[in-house]
């Protein structure tokens, strides 16, 4: 590797994990509040309302933000930086039209199911909500690119904040209508100061896009839709079957379980903001490069889950004994985060050869999977019921993506450094749901999982120190 590529990577590495660990931070020190004061029914209640609306925010997007990060690099006659970024924006708006119109005709559903009661607000909070989450995820996307981690960081952030204290004002409220219509306001300002951040370049003119390049970039995003739909729908059937087997309380104690899970989601988020624009830039010249990061994300995505496991002990400390009943399936919902990182190194070669419509065979087969298990599993177990379908159709999706992205674009060079690491989370995944009363078996069982792991990885983790150390030393010379 040369040592400005090195630099680069360490310096958009470091700087893109820091809205992970200011989340982090904030999830510390706010979730303790949040699992004392509000009961696991309220907290249900609020998280199934983002949770219908986020089933549409991505879709609504019309795919644009996924575009816009691979036609970002592209030199087209007539395309620049700018007015790709207003195409998106302009584009997108008609997405978020299409989703106000299932909001309200689906109206009663929604608002049965977050109220108990039929009401006209919830699919105008729910329209207003996913257009201006849909803006916020394309604005995320162009810090994201032009390397700018303050923005992005203060964007990701601010936005993960907003639903935390959507859930405490339920204190102060007593009404989860009132705390929706707070939520809302907050979204509200977030995206007028995105707006007043980027208005430059939302007016720039597209006419200089010619109409076969828009086909183009439309013929790439679209196939997305479906893809993060079914996807988010896939993330929302636990949720939904809780809701019709159990109570809005079980769907309580699983968000404060995610909530917990979230620590390792945003290291995921951190790491995938870095893979996406690196790998577009560097597929053609830098093959063994990504290969090695492949094997590099692989390693430290398990350890950290298994660091993570190792320590549940002490994070459950911070929760109210409401919502300690998750520390049983805890594990099994970290290995959805952790899949779908080492996933997305390992399909690359979809986007990379502009198959996007690929990814509908990838989220279908979880998504079916899903389906499947919650409808056997959740009415018997509840939420290890969820967590166990949770776990398995994030395995299943794993192998369909690694299957058809290697096909396309080779990034295992070697087989068992990838199959391994997964093996030894899912054993350490079942094994701490049956162990967890137990903290000293606990322990030294995940803790003898993390040495195999460093041992098999010994060679990686010493060319990792070598190359990401000293010639980045050596580079500042």
């Amino acid at each position: 590797m040369q040592d400005s590529s090195i630099k680069k990577i360490l310096k958009l590495l470091a700087g893109f994990s820091m809205s992970a660990w200011i989340n982090a931070v904030i999830n510390f020190f706010i979730m303790p509040i949040i699992t004392r004061i509000i009961a696991p029914q309220d907290l249900g209640r609020i998280d199934l309302f983002v949770t219908f609306c986020n089933m549409f925010v991505y879709a609504s997007t019309l795919g644009m933000h996924q575009s816009y990060m691979r036609f970002f690099n592209e030199k087209i006659e007539g395309l620049t930086k700018r007015n790709l970024f207003s195409l998106s924006i302009k584009l997108s708006g008609l997405g978020a039209i299409f989703a106000s119109i299932v909001c309200f005709a689906f109206n009663r559903y929604f608002s049965v199911s977050v109220l108990g009661y039929q009401t006209l607000s919830i699919a105008i909070c729910m329209a207003i909500f996913i257009m201006f989450s849909g803006f916020i995820q394309i604005l995320k996307t162009k810090p994201r690119m032009y390397g700018d981690v303050i923005t992005y960081t203060i964007i990701v952030v601010v936005e993960s904040l907003i639903i935390k204290l959507t859930y405490i004002s339920i204190y102060y409220t007593k009404s989860i209508e009132d705390s929706i219509y707070i939520l809302i306001v907050m979204m509200a300002l977030l995206t007028i100061s995105g707006f007043l951040y980027s208005k430059k370049d939302i007016f720039v003119s597209i006419k200089t896009i010619k109409w076969t390049t828009i086909c183009s970039i439309l013929k790439y995003a679209i196939p997305t839709v479906p893809v993060m739909f079914i996807t988010n729908v896939n993330a929302s059937l636990p949720k939904l079957f809780l809701q019709h087997y159990w109570s809005t309380a079980e769907i309580g104690i699983y968000t404060g379980c995610l909530t917990l899970v979230s620590i390792i989601n945003l290291m995921q988020a951190g790491l995938n903001v870095f893979w996406g624009p690196y790998v577009f830039e560097n597929y053609k010249n830098n093959q063994n490069q990504i290969q090695l990061l492949h094997r590099i994300i692989t390693f430290v995505i398990v350890v950290f889950g298994l660091g993570l496991l190792l320590t549940q002990d002490i994070i459950y400390l911070i929760l109210g004994s409401n919502y300690r009943a998750s520390e049983q399936f805890y594990g099994l919902l970290l290995a959805a985060p952790i899949f779908y990182t080492i996933s997305e190194t390992l399909g690359i070669g979809i986007s990379i050869n502009k198959k996007t419509y690929l990814n509908i065979v990838v989220v279908l087969v979880a998504c079916v999977s899903n389906l499947l298990f919650c409808a056997i599993l959740v009415p018997l177990f509840g939420n290890m019921g969820a967590a166990f379908s949770v776990m398995i159709s994030s395995v299943l999706m794993l192998i369909t993506k690694s299957m058809i992205g290697e096909k396309l674009y080779k990034v295992i060079t070697n087989p068992i450094k990838t199959v391994t690491p997964i093996g030894i989370y899912l054993m350490a995944s079942v094994l701490s749901s049956i162990t967890y009363r137990n903290s000293l078996i606990h322990i030294i069982m995940v803790f003898s999982l993390i040495v195999v792991l460093l041992i098999i990885y010994r060679k990686e983790m010493t060319e990792g120190i070598h190359i990401f150390m000293c010639r980045y030393k050596n580079s500042n010379r």
